[in-house]
């Protein structure tokens, strides 16, 4: 492995995104950070903003050329599975073919592409997942995600793929949160929550996976493709237990609900959880547990529901 420190003119896309923004506001602490948004415009210190919209290529290369990446870190996507599965064409248009766009104007000077990916690019029939497990794709998020996948393994040679689990942490300044801030929200104002007891994720501290998307950044190593979920593989229904125990909330309010009771607008694979031991092994990445992470997202004491304002 290689380690390189030295300051990098860095590109993230999806800027205004969740991800997107913790992996800005991290990485221009050592770097020359630049990003883009599309429809959300947020201010990030010592950073530039382009406005870029990934259906139209007119918007894309100025963005590149003025930013002159040595890294870029492509988080931007519609990420919305009903609404992928809604409209197909868009999501080709953005997860897909703004993909092949962005790659067709990197420098030639090829800089490194992270291209982050998700869990959902695999079938929920054999989980734990490594990185040398085929994907199949149940939904077209998934689907459009995996074709981008191969897109960048076929057109860009100097390429990371990280294949983050479900992410959650603190809401950033433009307001974006994680599934941890709904399910908060409607907790702390006494309503119910119907959550799944039969589809697992291995969630992950956001944090956590800034580490390792920094530690791509800097150093250098023999593989392309990265898993990286959290420590404990949870149901949805596990999930909102521990955040109503940590947060004083009524458990009552959590409704057991199965896949096929539920009319989700989209097909969901009921086992994604991930096995992320090279990120671990390769780059020392360390993975926060659930409730170390709740008491850095939501403070160490609890608290009864309702007593507190939402933070998202």
């Amino acid at each position: 492995m290689i380690y390189t420190s030295q300051r990098k003119r860095i590109l993230v896309t999806g800027g205004s995104g969740f991800l997107g923004w913790h992996l800005v506001k991290h990485l221009s602490k050592r770097h020359d950070v630049s990003y883009t948004y599309a429809t959300r415009r947020v201010q990030i210190p010592r950073c530039r903003g382009f406005h870029v919209n990934f259906l139209h290529p007119s918007s894309i290369e100025p963005c590149v050329q003025e930013a002159d990446p040595e890294v870029v870190i492509h988080a931007a996507a519609l990420a919305d599975t009903a609404e992928c599965e809604r409209a197909h064409e868009k999501a080709v248009g953005v997860n897909v073919t703004g993909t092949e766009r962005l790659i067709r104007c990197l420098p030639d000077t090829k800089p490194l592409l992270i291209y982050i990916s998700t869990d959902l690019v695999f079938n929920g029939l054999q989980a734990p997942y490594t990185e040398t497990d085929e994907p199949d794709p149940l939904n077209f998020y998934g689907k459009t995600k995996r074709m981008a996948e191969q897109a960048v393994q076929r057109l860009w040679k100097n390429h990371v793929i990280v294949r983050p689990a479900i992410l959650y942490g603190a809401p950033t300044s433009n307001g974006r949160g994680s599934f941890l801030q709904w399910m908060d929200q409607a907790l702390s104002q006494g309503e119910p929550l119907r959550l799944f007891t039969d589809e697992y994720r291995t969630p992950v501290y956001v944090h956590d996976v800034v580490a390792a998307v920094a530690s791509l950044v800097e150093r250098i190593g023999q593989h392309r493709i990265y898993h990286v979920g959290g420590p404990e593989r949870m149901s949805r229904l596990e999930i909102g237990r521990r955040l109503a125990a940590f947060r004083g909330y009524d458990p009552s309010l959590l409704r057991p609900v199965t896949q096929a009771e539920a009319d989700t607008g989209c097909p969901r694979p009921k086992d994604v959880s991930l096995n992320s031991a090279r990120v671990q092994a390769a780059h020392a990445v360390k993975f926060t547990p659930f409730e170390e992470a709740l008491k850095a997202i939501f403070g160490g004491a609890e608290h009864s529901a309702g007593t507190e304002q939402n933070p998202w």
